[in-house]
């Protein structure tokens, strides 16, 4: 009989191309070691597995260590990228220029940061109306 193995650690982030990318952890390292275009605005995504929706990230160059606000922080980056494939010019323009320092340390004060409003928060971002009012939770 085969014993199923539990979900592997990966990673997800977006290349210099604007491309997903996918690395396996399963070696579980410490550190991961990338090239990427000097200060290019670089989503970071730590899942635990395939059922994990609530990863731990980083935006780079801003933040290098992973955390639970970071890894929200991550997502809206990725969610930006993901839904501008037709607009990536005008997308990367908003992103690069966004304070995503400052993201994440207004949502780092909640205890639980993935229960707030991304795709509200993405919306504005895109839209280039991004402010702190927009950082409310989901509503249910």
């Amino acid at each position: 009989m085969k014993v199923p193995q539990p979900d592997s650690a990966y990673l997800l982030f977006v290349d210099e191309k604007g491309m997903a990318r996918k690395v396996s952890l399963s070696a579980g390292p410490d550190e991961i070691c990338l090239i990427l275009p000097k200060n290019r605005v670089t989503p970071f995504l730590f899942f635990a597995g395939e059922a994990d929706t609530r990863p731990f990230g980083s935006v780079y160059p801003y933040d290098t260590a992973s955390d639970k606000a970071g890894g929200f922080t991550a997502f809206i980056l990725y969610r930006l990228f993901i839904c501008s494939q037709n607009d990536s010019q005008t997308i990367y323009e908003r992103i690069r220029y966004f304070n995503w320092a400052k993201l994440k340390a207004a949502v780092s004060v909640y205890e639980e940061p993935w229960a707030l409003d991304d795709v509200l928060i993405a919306e504005k971002i895109a839209e280039g109306t991004f402010n702190s009012r927009h950082i409310k939770k989901k509503v249910q």
